[in-house]
């Protein structure tokens, strides 16, 4: 039996070690506000007579688990795309799901996320999930050439085309133009939904863009 991976095996395994990483991330997001609710447990239990301070310690409590909560809905909504059905999206929305996802992530990067998002945009017909993992392989990509050069600011941009949005990753931390960034997973997803992806250099900007663009028309090929 062969050992080398077919062209869908690797890309599968490319799916899983992003959201392996992201989890990882997601985790170290939830213990927080856990060491948070637990504190304030303990301390509720001390007050027990003290019924300001009890009110005190409960509200932080729920307010703590609301934020797991948020996360865990988040996490479910990328994870398990394969579960979903197609849906008119509002892009915006999703990058904004996005860098709530990957805030810690970028953080330990020292990556600055710079939401441009444009108003008005047209709805894109595709899965929620699987079109968050597109956004999120170059993401997560980018951020990574950017920590290697330091930290610095990544713009995410959202523009509105004849019949497309165009979402656009744009950054000048890099003073010449980056060599092709591999997109295995998000190139497979965005031609799977008549989409293509672009990269340029803006020599009088020292600015790398990498474009996608999706058509907002009819449904997924």
């Amino acid at each position: 039996m062969s050992s080398l991976l077919s062209d869908d095996e690797f890309k599968q395994m490319a799916r899983w070690a992003m959201i392996g990483r992201l989890t990882a991330s997601l985790l170290h997001d939830i213990n927080n506000p856990i060491q948070a609710i637990r504190g304030s447990l303990s301390l509720a239990l001390e007050d027990l007579n003290n019924a300001e301070a009890l009110q005190l310690y409960l509200d932080l409590g729920i307010h703590e688990s609301d934020r797991i909560i948020e996360l865990i809905a988040r996490a479910r909504c990328l994870y398990s795309s394969y579960g979903q059905t197609y849906a008119y999206l509002n892009i915006n929305y999703l990058l904004h799901e996005l860098k709530a996802l990957a805030t810690k992530e970028l953080a330990n990067k020292h990556v600055q996320l710079d939401l441009q998002l444009a108003e008005g945009l047209p709805p894109v017909w595709a899965v929620f999930g699987e079109l968050s993992q597109a956004f999120l392989y170059p993401l997560l990509t980018l951020s990574d050439l950017i920590s290697e050069c330091g930290g610095g600011g990544l713009a995410l941009r959202s523009v509105a085309m004849p019949e497309a949005v165009k979402v656009s990753f744009a950054t000048a931390v890099f003073p010449h133009p980056l060599p092709k960034i591999p997109l295995l997973v998000c190139d497979d997803i965005i031609h799977h939904y008549g989409g293509y992806t672009h990269q340029s250099y803006q020599a009088d900007r020292s600015l790398n863009l990498l474009d996608i663009i999706l058509p907002v028309s009819t449904t997924a090929k």
